[in-house]
């Protein structure tokens, strides 16, 4: 560890440490659990969600008409909403090409679709009906929750 400058402000630098071996145990957990569920598609998860929330609908368009279709707009939608919130990228979901959008189609439905108010109202439909459906036994009484970024809450009272 160092004390450097950095854009003219004191700054600690960490030198990165070795790779570490994996414990023991977590080998084990991670072994257990995909014996016993395999591998999730963390796609499929997001669209699982959607399928049973309908979150999409939150998303309306800046234009003024829009002519795709609701599967179309649906599967671009997840689509962009994975590769934003898998830090992947619009550009790396569409070059894989398995999903038959180009990175044009998918950057117009990101620019019509997707701003602040769309995502937090999709975000509240789906925590919402996430704290709905969860066991109060073994999760307590949520009342907030937020992504995990550096800033991320969740408040619960049991």
């Amino acid at each position: 560890m160092a004390i450097v400058q950095k854009h003219g402000e004191p700054w600690i630098r960490v030198s990165p440490r070795g790779k570490q071996e994996e414990p023991e145990n977590l080998v084990a957990v991670k072994g257990e659990i995909e014996r016993r569920w395999g591998t999730i598609d963390l796609l499929d998860i997001l669209k699982y969600a959607e399928f049973d929330t309908d979150f999409i609908a939150e998303f309306t368009s800046v234009a003024t008409r829009e002519m795709l279709s609701k599967d179309v707009l649906r599967r671009r939608l997840l689509l962009v909403l994975f590769g934003l919130g898998a830090n992947m990228g619009i550009k790396r979901v569409a070059v894989t090409g398995k999903q038959g959008a180009s990175e044009a189609t998918l950057r117009r439905v990101r620019h019509l679709f997707v701003n602040r108010a769309n995502m937090r109202a999709a975000l509240r439909k789906l925590v919402n009906a996430t704290f709905a459906v969860r066991d109060e036994m073994w999760w307590g009484t949520g009342t907030a929750c937020a992504s995990d970024s550096p800033s991320s809450t969740c408040s619960t009272s049991s």
